[in-house]
């Protein structure tokens, strides 16, 4: 209802969703995947996440300003305009700088070899290469995309439905204080970019940034499904409990809880923390593993797989979590969406077990790929999957082999970071 009623405001966050993906994951991110070796890529990372938290603390900043003026300037309508205008109009510089910057990678940087061989020189005939509809029939039989694609999914799902349930409980404490919701829900917003930009800020800047080499891949990925077991257990526990005593759960959790005290105030700012908490891990944990397993897949299948999972199943998620929402509320017409949180509860406990085996999978996989120095591998389903990947390998090697001339020497300018 509210995306028919204001849809002005609704393109305007699309198209800011559109714009984050696009710029982190299919641009910076692929840079960095096609440009840095896998040791650069690994020291590129936190000083990346630092960048990008100190442009979300910059936007806490600015959140508080606005909120301080805004209260300030309640009734002269106009100079709000003006003011937002404003606002809008310098994002849209900071737009072209980021377009600017982007110009610039493309023709500077990427096009300058990094290291190149001093007395070979590529034909100019193409090497052989995987068509777009050979790669998609090698994804969708790939062990190894299913479980990348599945991890992506249930992060987001999870973190959907947590973030669901906890903004209904805001709504539903700003309504029992007589308070504005839009105010309360900015309030508790504005606290949790804080903290988010803070605290990967300064982990970052210790030596939890390098806790996957010193733990391992699999402890640091286990990280974020932990911090949703606690989300689940703590935000749908107490939005039971507190719609409850309203009266607005199922019937039989009603006569256990009504007439008790509902902790509104716990439940947000408990569920503030927790949010808060999944975002952080999800910079210093789920992000950097995922980056970390990613450099390991063989570079002619890394840029499409990576369209699979952070492209299209990142989404797929979100709307995942808000589509569960849309069904729950057609099914439990009479109970408050917060009230069917003992159901919630349950999918969630689902999703996240399914996480966690996948974890494991790719774990093992990584591992191996790092003690064997190898690309990982993507794990077809069958032997004869396997071996015409095999096949088509072999086939690309002696194209390069055939290609591949001798040259006389020529100085070349290395570059070492």
């Amino acid at each position: 209802m509210y995306t028919l009623a204001e849809p002005m405001a609704t393109l305007i966050y699309i198209s800011a969703e559109l714009w984050g993906s696009i710029m982190l994951s299919y641009l910076y991110l692929s840079y960095l995947n096609e440009s840095c070796t896998f040791r650069q890529h690994s020291r590129f990372i936190p000083p990346l996440f630092i960048l990008i938290n100190f442009a979300l603390f910059t936007s806490a900043l600015v959140t508080s300003a606005m909120r301080y003026f805004i209260t300030k300037l309640k009734n002269k309508t106009r100079t709000k305009l003006l003011m937002m205008s404003e606002i809008f109009f310098l994002e849209g510089i900071m737009v072209l700088g980021v377009l600017l910057c982007k110009y610039y990678l493309e023709k500077r940087v990427l096009n300058t070899p990094l290291f190149i061989p001093r007395r070979m020189e590529r034909s100019r005939r193409p090497k052989p290469r995987l068509s777009m509809k050979e790669s998609f029939n090698i994804m969708k039989k790939s062990k190894f995309l299913i479980s990348m694609c599945g991890i992506v999914f249930f992060f987001n799902v999870m973190a959907n439905l947590l973030e669901t349930v906890y903004k209904l409980g805001i709504k539903e404490s700003a309504t029992q204080r007589n308070m504005e919701a839009s105010e309360y829900s900015a309030k508790l917003n504005n606290y949790d970019q804080y903290i988010t930009s803070l605290v990967v800020i300064g982990l970052n800047l210790t030596s939890f940034s390098n806790i996957t080499n010193t733990m391992g891949w699999l402890f640091t990925s286990l990280i974020s499904p932990s911090v949703a077991i606690f989300g689940v257990v703590f935000i749908l526990g107490l939005g039971t409990y507190n719609s409850a005593t309203e009266e607005n759960s199922f019937s039989f959790i009603n006569s256990m809880f009504s007439g008790r005290t509902a902790f509104y105030t716990l439940e947000n700012y408990g569920g503030m923390l927790v949010m808060a908490g999944i975002k952080i891990f999800k910079y210093t944990s789920f992000d950097v593993t995922k980056e970390k397993i990613s450099m390991r897949i063989e570079e002619r299948y890394r840029p499409k797989f990576k369209s699979i999972y952070d492209g299209i199943f990142n989404k797929v998620g979100k709307s995942g979590g808000s589509v569960y929402s849309i069904m729950a509320n057609a099914v439990f017409k009479d109970i408050s969406p917060r009230g069917i949180a003992p159901i919630t509860l349950l999918f969630s406990s689902g999703f996240i077990f399914v996480w966690i085996i996948l974890l494991f999978y790719l774990g093992a996989n990584y591992n191996k790929s790092i003690n064997n120095q190898k690309p990982i591998e993507i794990d077809l389903f069958n032997e004869e999957d396997e071996e015409e990947s095999e096949k088509e390998e072999g086939e690309i090697k002696e194209g390069e082999r055939i290609n591949e001339r001798p040259k006389e020497t020529e100085k070349v300018k290395k570059i070492v970071l």
